[in-house]
């Protein structure tokens, strides 16, 4: 049984398998509003260097928070078509939540000289978002059905995108 594929299942559901295609069209929008959330949220830090410094304020900070929700859902199907272990995107998504409260409370990046442990958990966070967008985004999955589901590339029909059998599906 293949799973339709609509938008709800993409961004809230946390089983399955997407394929690289799925995962990029997925994702653009999510970017796409963090970025616009940001600056409806907190305008003005991103004109003021002053107002940057005091960093996200609670409304940036709870919209970050909901957006990876859904981030994580296409995450999980994504690394589920490379045939990952289960705690590998939910790790990633436990490492990316603890950067945003950090973020929000001001404990990395609070001055404009970083501290060498800023330094270090940034450029973490920033390795493991590089190799999630490496192996999300250009390493094809797993060939044919695995524990997770069958193969989206799979010529059955199901999961493709370009289904016209509605606007609700991707």
């Amino acid at each position: 049984m293949t799973q339709t594929m609509t938008w709800k299942y993409l961004f809230f559901s946390f089983d399955g398998r997407i394929s690289r295609r799925q995962w990029w069209l997925a994702m653009g929008p999510l970017i796409l509003a963090s970025l616009a959330t940001s600056f409806l949220a907190n305008p003005m830090s991103w004109f003021s260097e002053l107002i940057a410094q005091r960093g996200p304020n609670l409304a940036e900070t709870l919209f970050n928070i909901a957006l990876l929700i859904p981030e994580t859902a296409v995450t999980v199907k994504r690394f589920n078509d490379r045939n990952w272990p289960q705690w590998l995107p939910y790790g990633y998504a436990a490492v990316f939540l603890f950067y945003i409260v950090l973020d929000h409370s001001r404990l990395v990046m609070a001055s404009s000289v970083p501290t060498f442990f800023e330094l270090a958990f940034i450029s973490a966070v920033a390795s493991i978002m590089l190799i999630v967008l490496i192996d999300n985004g250009f390493l094809r999955g797993t060939a044919g059905p695995n524990p997770y589901g069958p193969d989206p590339l799979a010529d059955d029909g199901g999961g493709n995108l370009g289904s016209a059998s509605g606007h609700d599906r991707l």
